[in-house]
């Protein structure tokens, strides 16, 4: 049974930042981004000739990249909704991690009646006053996730999963990284040839997104460090080089080798392979920034000296770096008093802390601790 454990969210301040052309801000910051598929969405619906047309697309898919940051907010538009019965449609959005952790949510079910919603556009917030109405005409505007008398089943494959009704209830707002396939997916459970249901523009994820980190609003050198409380390991990343602006922002995360394998497999993982684990787990940094950077950048990694493989010390260890489709060991100088790796990269994305690979294997160290996938709680 995969062992599922809590993980804390890494806090961070600025222990040191000169940057010629101005930083900020610092710490725990927000940006908002969106995310759009604007591909028409077809109902599912049965002609008057006795025709049964399935919903296209089934799902519709939006894909978040790589993000600097956890999820905050989140709201989900649909835009020139139109129906002449729009009670008898179901949107049911799914997370990229809702197979191992919550992540679902009813949007849509029994709301509206057979009152027309004339091309609406309708936005999904946990910060809405109300609900879409039962059984009134259904204006544009940004409501509460509306379920009324039980959700539908909706056919495969369509997930079978515990549908919640709110963001919050779904666990999308426990600190959670946005990356992968957001998937929606819409049907009518009525099936008469009476009745039809659009949406015409497709939809929209609007993310905000808390990433624990510096944004540098213009260029020249800089040198930053963003560090946990005294005593938590693993969380200092610290940044000397040239920007030219852009948000940089990094995460610690401890894992099981199991826990990864599977974000690989749902397409969660900024990475498409693990390298052979000497234990359970790996100690992983991801490092983002998203704007223009020369020359080499160095950084350096404080590490949990724990869970060492018997005969394995801290002078042996040194950090591996993920790029080209592939994992690169980097090394690096240790500084065993202070639990730190430093290495000089010319580029961002997965770091692992390790040892020297042996010809022909690569064995990693860590503990077991989620990440993306499991449980999380507010510092």
């Amino acid at each position: 049974m995969r062992r599922i454990l809590e993980r804390d969210m890494v806090s961070v301040v600025l222990a040191a930042a000169v940057c010629l052309g101005g930083a900020g801000p610092v710490g725990a910051a927000t940006v908002t981004r969106t995310f759009t598929n604007d591909t028409p969405i077809y109902f599912n619906r049965v002609s008057y000739s006795g025709t049964s047309y399935d919903t296209t697309p089934y799902p519709s898919t939006v894909h978040v990249p790589a993000q600097p940051g956890v999820i905050d907010d989140i709201s989900v538009t649909l835009h020139r909704v139109h129906s002449q019965a729009p009670g008898i449609m179901n949107i049911k959005l799914v997370a990229p991690w809702a197979t191992y952790y919550k992540g679902a949510v009813s949007l849509w079910s029994n709301a509206g009646g057979t009152y027309l919603c004339n091309q609406r556009n309708i936005t999904f917030n946990d910060g809405a006053t109300s609900k879409l109405p039962y059984n009134a005409t259904i204006n544009s505007g940004t409501y509460l996730p509306s379920t009324y008398y039980g959700q539908v089943k909706l056919p495969h494959p369509c997930p079978d999963l515990h549908y919640y009704e709110s963001f919050a209830d779904a666990g999308i707002l426990d600190l959670m990284f946005p990356v992968g396939n957001w998937t929606l997916w819409c049907y009518d459970d009525y099936g008469s040839p009476a009745y039809r249901a659009y949406v015409y523009q497709g939809w929209t994820i609007t993310l905000t997104m808390r990433y624990n980190g510096i944004e540098f609003q213009g260029g020249n050198d800089v040198r930053a460090c963003n560090e946990t409380p005294a005593g938590d390991p693993g969380a200092t990343e610290c940044l000397f080089a040239t920007t030219t602006g852009g948000i940089f922002s990094s995460d610690y995360s401890q894992l099981t080798a199991e826990d990864a394998q599977q974000m690989i497999d749902d397409g969660t993982a900024p990475f498409d392979s693990l390298p052979a684990l000497g234990t359970e787990g790996v100690q992983y940094w991801y490092v983002y920034h998203d704007g223009q950077m020369t020359g080499d950048a160095t950084l350096t990694f404080t590490y949990d000296p724990a869970g060492l493989l018997p005969g394995v010390t801290e002078a042996d260890l040194g950090v591996h770096h993920y790029y080209d489709g592939a994992w690169h060991f980097l090394g690096g100088v240790i500084d065993p008093d202070a639990h730190t790796v430093t290495v000089t990269v010319d580029g961002f994305s997965p770091f692992m802390l390790g040892v020297v690979p042996e010809p022909g294997t690569m064995v990693l160290m860590g503990l077991g601790l989620g990440s993306l996938l499991l449980r999380r709680r507010r510092r």
